[in-house]
């Protein structure tokens, strides 16, 4: 987790407070457990769980000229094999394919992966797809396997930037 002086302020102040008294009734506890559905998120990563939460389509649609800006500039040619990490619905892996590379965009978030993939489908692009996926681990992606690996906002929003391949 990254330390700000006011984060680090605010830790201080809060260990510094004295804990509030609770006081329990252990029967409506149990009651309470009882009732409660299964969840499936137990384990789920919290930096998956905050890109689910929302629909980020909508912020991503202000964004758009910024990843076009970003592939004009990056001097792509037809048939580049491209890395988008933290690909969002393809800001910048769109743009990417309509230059005519081969796209692969990951992301963490599932519902940000079937907007980029229905956004691909309704263009027309067969060279760009989306999967979901961790940018800080991608064991799963052979090594050397593109010519370019871009993030033009997704490695800022992970836990650890410093760790995006």
């Amino acid at each position: 987790m990254l330390k700000s002086p006011l984060t680090a302020r605010y830790a201080t102040k809060m260990r510094s407070m004295p804990a509030p008294k609770v006081q329990h009734n252990y029967q409506i506890d149990e009651l309470f457990l009882q009732h409660q559905k299964p969840t499936s998120n137990l384990n789920m990563n919290p930096n998956k769980a905050l890109w689910e939460k929302g629909d980020f389509t909508r912020i991503a649609t202000g964004m758009r000229e910024s990843g076009e800006a970003l592939v004009q500039r990056l001097g792509l040619s037809k048939g580049l094999k491209v890395l988008d990490l933290g690909c969002g619905d393809g800001t910048t892996a769109i743009p990417a394919a309509n230059f005519g590379a081969e796209v692969l965009g990951v992301d963490i978030a599932s519902n940000l992966v079937d907007a980029g993939n229905k956004r691909a489908k309704e263009l027309g692009l067969a060279n760009c797809r989306f999967q979901e996926g961790d940018a800080t681990n991608l064991h799963q992606m052979p090594d050397q396997a593109f010519d370019l690996v871009v993030s033009i906002f997704g490695a800022m929003f992970a836990p650890q930037p410093f760790d995006v391949a």
